[in-house]
């Protein structure tokens, strides 16, 4: 009885109100794609510190042509990092959620910046790390020396 009644009500959903994959732009863009993306590298010279503010840097990409795009790096107190990457100088602004973070009930703190020629180490609280490779761009969030999340670690980020 409980069998036939899920049937009846997964028949009843009206498949012509929703997109699938193949019908949107992005999707007809980017899967049939055989070429990679673009690799992206930080611009060394660009990397700006803002004390508890985080800090901003520029990603170029391979493509010369391409506008950088700018990265923010902010850290807080409870262990969050949030990591932005927008255009540097947009045509027009992008709508952004404003309550994806509660920014008014976390403290940003400084993290300690380490500097190197082909990376940048941000250490914060117990034992925790971002560090931000610059060719090709890549972050990898460390706790307890171990890798606990990794952005562009297969070099296939793609910004559009």
């Amino acid at each position: 009885m409980f069998f036939a009644l899920f049937v009846i009500t997964v028949s009843a959903v009206d498949q012509s109100k929703f997109r699938t994959c193949k019908e949107t732009g992005f999707c007809r863009r980017n899967r049939i794609r055989q070429d990679l993306p673009p690799q992206f590298s930080v611009l060394p010279s660009s990397v700006v510190t803002h004390g508890k503010d985080g800090l901003t840097a520029l990603l170029q990409s391979t493509q010369l042509e391409a506008p950088p795009l700018k990265m923010g790096i902010t850290i807080y107190d409870n262990g969050v990092v949030r990591m932005q990457i927008r255009e540097a100088n947009p045509e027009k602004p992008r709508w952004e959620a404003s309550d994806i973070i509660m920014e008014d009930e976390l403290t940003s703190i400084e993290p300690s910046i380490t500097a190197q020629d082909s990376s940048l180490r941000l250490e914060f609280g117990d034992e925790r790390a971002l560090v931000v490779e610059y060719t090709p761009f890549s972050a990898t969030l460390l706790i307890d020396g171990e890798p606990s999340a990794v952005v562009n670690g297969r070099g296939l980020f793609h910004f559009e």
